[in-house]
């Protein structure tokens, strides 16, 4: 092909490309204009739930987050955090809720820069709601920088349950709680026989307490206001030591440790249910049946409707065991559940026992921890 006829091709195509453009762009044009029409339809739309006043919307993220005093998890999809990452205005909405970041889960590693600013994010949010507080891990404690951002809140703490890490958290914690009704504490690296050097005082709705395996001073809590206790990991010694100022306890759980050593009987006036067990259930194997029923005989409790005991704590006679305590107590019992083994075939209990209307057995042998971290 000579050189003209080379130009000649090369113009054609050219102009045949230039003409392929200049049709697309009209068609870009044209199809434009046919979708303004259409986008101007899709941002006319709202969706059903977009059209939901705030209020109702609202209403509805209350639902979302387990019901006061339960806590959320501090982040995930089940936080109310994933509320704020939908859309601008969800994220206002939750952020003028003060009553979805009043309820703080602690999570592990919480010294964590991430961790550590979701709390104060909470506790800021919160406002001047009274707070619920729980850190439920099991081989955890509460690391110093969570425990000083929640100490400048204690005003307002209303149910706790703290898994401290040292002694030193103990004397952190020494602030008014005016607001506080329930507390858990355990101390995870205190030594046994070691006494926390402080005591609680402005907590004038305190009524039910759980305290793990530590050692405390005549005063650290207001005893003779609480209502339920629960003492994890104590001697029956200790046990009684605290029982005896409890005067108004309607509701007790002792998860025994150590000795059964005879104690000088307690009188419960108001007691209501009663479960007695064994913090570690290794230890009935070697103790004395005929000395782990005084667990049970040295609490005298009128009032007592609820009785929860292992079998062990009855051997080795067990209806004259439970026979003499109701007897002693002077109690009407209503309820009464057996855990363990039974050395005793069931329906002679309820013959022994035919004014209480429900006797129940379980022959599982479970320990506290066992239905404390199921």
């Amino acid at each position: 092909m000579s050189a003209p006829e080379e130009l000649a091709v090369d113009r054609a195509y050219i102009a045949e490309t230039r003409a392929h453009i200049l049709a697309l762009r009209h068609r870009i044009a044209s199809l434009k204009a046919k979708m303004i029409p259409v986008q101007k339809r899709l941002d006319s739309y709202v969706y059903p739930v977009l059209s939901l006043p705030n209020e109702i919307v609202s209403e509805i993220f209350g639902h979302f987050i387990p019901l006061y005093p339960l806590c959320p998890p501090l982040t995930g999809l089940l936080s109310p955090m994933v509320l704020t990452h939908i859309c601008h205005r969800w994220r206002e909405i939750t952020l003028k809720m003060p009553s979805l970041w009043r309820a703080i889960q602690l999570e592990d590693h919480c010294d964590d820069d991430p961790i550590s600013e979701a709390v104060e994010c909470w506790l800021s949010r919160s406002r001047g709601l009274p707070l619920s507080i729980s850190q439920t891990s099991y081989t955890k404690g509460v690391a110093d920088g969570c425990v000083e951002r929640l100490v400048l809140h204690s005003a307002r703490w209303e149910h706790v349950q703290l898994r401290l890490h040292s002694r030193s958290h103990l004397a952190i914690v020494t602030h008014a709680m005016p607001l506080i009704r329930q507390l858990e504490i355990r101390v995870v690296n205190l030594k046994t026989g070691v006494s926390p050097p402080v005591c609680y005082r402005d907590m004038p709705r305190l009524r039910s307490v759980t305290l793990w395996n530590f050692d405390y001073p005549a005063g650290f809590l207001p005893w003779s206001q609480l209502t339920s206790l629960t003492l994890v990991c104590k001697s029956f010694a200790q046990c009684t030591a605290i029982l005896r100022d409890t005067v108004n306890l309607i509701h007790c759980e002792l998860a025994i440790w150590g000795d059964s050593d005879r104690q000088p009987d307690v009188r419960l006036e108001r007691l209501q249910s009663l479960v007695l067990m064994p913090y570690d259930t290794d230890l009935l194997d070697w103790m004395d049946p005929e000395e782990m029923s005084q667990y049970l005989n040295t609490l005298i409790t009128p009032a007592l409707r609820m009785l929860d005991v292992p079998n062990d704590l009855l051997e080795p006679h067990p209806i004259e065991a439970l026979s003499t305590f109701v007897s002693k107590a002077g109690c009407r019992l209503d309820s009464v559940y057996i855990t363990g083994e039974s050395s005793v075939a069931k329906h002679l209990y309820r013959a022994a026992f035919p004014s209480i209307k429900r006797i129940s057995f379980d022959n599982t042998k479970l320990n506290y921890t066992d239905l404390r971290w199921a």
